[in-house]
């Protein structure tokens, strides 16, 4: 759409029109950038071109870094579009959760982090004895920090604290979790015909909760940046191995 393409052209909110944004000295930046992008891969062994590509992803996603990841999304003009609106709409940068373990806040690097929220990769804590972490794991504990504090609003006649520890560390351990919570509730209520209406209601509230939660706890773009960074290096490869005739 022409809202869309704006946005688009005018990402950086500049006055250029459309006709001066490709120059040959824009365009000798671009085959420097990509250049250099490819003189990396060639050192690289299958490992570490991962791990490089993750690395720029990373700085992209949190430092909004004019890197390859970004000229790889940008490539993608809609998607580019609808990411960007969805990240201005955001209330709060989902990833700030994943650079603590859950089970003793010990800092997670940011490399590390960035494969939990994105690539789904289970990751070791530095911290010795402490537990193997995981996207659901991460998920959990902000969705326990969130609900003690209120930030998800209330459940009608629940007013107790939820606990996270190593045996709510997936989504149906922490589900059957909180059904069991609901009944302890209930059941310490006075018991009438009403109660088993009262837990429906209370799983209810709960269930609408944690779908929210999980839904915003979802990768920040639309595009997977790691596996189109792989698919955009084989047309670099292709230009770059020419690069002086460029």
């Amino acid at each position: 759409s022409t809202n869309k393409s704006s946005y688009f052209l005018h990402e950086n909110k500049t006055n250029m029109s459309s006709e001066n944004l490709v120059t040959v000295p824009s365009i000798l930046t671009h085959l420097n950038e990509i250049n250099n992008v490819y003189v990396n891969a060639l050192k690289m062994d299958s490992n570490q071109l991962y791990e490089y590509f993750i690395g720029l992803a990373a700085q992209y996603t949190m430092q909004d870094e004019n890197n390859f990841a970004k000229i790889v999304h940008l490539l993608h003009p809609v998607k580019y579009f609808n990411d960007m609106q969805k990240r201005e709409s955001e209330s709060e940068r989902v990833i700030n959760w994943f650079f603590n373990c859950p089970y003793c806040t010990t800092n997670i690097p940011v490399v590390d982090a960035f494969k939990l929220y994105t690539q789904g990769k289970y990751i070791a804590c530095a911290r010795t004895g402490c537990k193997a972490i995981s996207h659901e794991t991460i998920a959990i504990y902000a969705f326990v920090h969130n609900f003690n504090n209120g930030n998800y609003g209330t459940v009608d006649g629940f007013s107790s604290r939820l606990v996270f520890d190593e045996s709510v560390s997936s989504w149906n351990k922490f589900i059957s979790y909180v059904v069991e919570q609901v009944k302890s509730t209930v059941m310490a209520g006075e018991e009438d015909k009403t109660a088993k209406s009262k837990a429906v209601a209370m799983k209810n509230q709960f269930q609408g909760m944690m779908t929210r939660a999980r839904k915003s706890f979802l990768p920040p773009f639309s595009l997977d940046l790691i596996k189109s960074m792989y698919i955009q290096l084989d047309f670099v490869k292709k230009v770059c191995s020419n690069y002086d005739y460029w």
